[in-house]
């Protein structure tokens, strides 16, 4: 479990990153810096994928590093290549709150299912559980309170709304990346009713 709980919080942390630069930085230095940094892990994945010992030689390296290396992601780009693809497009896409309380979700809620889900999970929906899926939900409105307490522009409606949708984009399971889905999709919500 100790494993496990390492990928949490670097779930949590490294996830943070780009919402937490959105209040200090200014929107285009944003876009910048996070179109850059997506652009270098999309063409190293691309690397990575298409040439086969090096592929082997970043597996191995990352396998050692983190024994819960997931296996899927040998043949496949990791979830921290979608975030960051995730975190430029949402902060192109939606108004600099909206984007910040998406990400959050993204990066918290995720984090959390997961960790409920795999300590006490015991009502299964496909490949997540209730647990999880509720523990995403209220981290994630937790995470929008604190927002809206801090001074951003969301209402407690469009907070609510877009921590359901993003716990349900998570416990759809559809073929993309969640780390990809759940922001750019509970964005939209947050938006609209914000």
């Amino acid at each position: 479990m100790k494993g496990k709980t390492a990928r949490h919080v670097f779930h949590v942390v490294a996830g943070a990153i780009p919402p937490l630069l959105g209040f200090v930085l200014p929107r285009e230095w944003l876009l910048v810096f996070l179109g850059v940094v997506a652009g270098i892990f999309v063409l190293a994945e691309v690397l990575r994928l298409t040439v086969e010992p090096v592929n082997r030689w970043l597996i191995s390296l990352f396998s050692r590093a983190s024994k819960e290396f997931k296996e899927h992601e040998s043949r496949r780009p990791i979830g921290s290549t979608y975030f960051l693809v995730a975190s430029f497009l949402t902060f192109l896409f939606f108004p600099r709150d909206v984007a910040i309380a998406a990400l959050l979700f993204a990066a918290v809620g995720d984090a959390m299912a997961a960790a409920v889900g795999e300590s006490f999970g015991r009502t299964r929906l496909g490949t997540r559980s209730l647990e999880g899926t509720a523990a995403f939900f209220f981290s994630a409105l937790v995470i929008g309170l604190i927002l809206i307490f801090a001074g951003l522009r969301l209402s407690f409606a469009a907070v609510a709304v877009g921590a359901l949708v993003a716990a349900l984009t998570e416990l759809l399971s559809i073929p993309i990346d969640d780390n990809l889905t759940i922001p750019l999709v509970s964005a939209i919500p947050i938006a609209l009713l914000s």
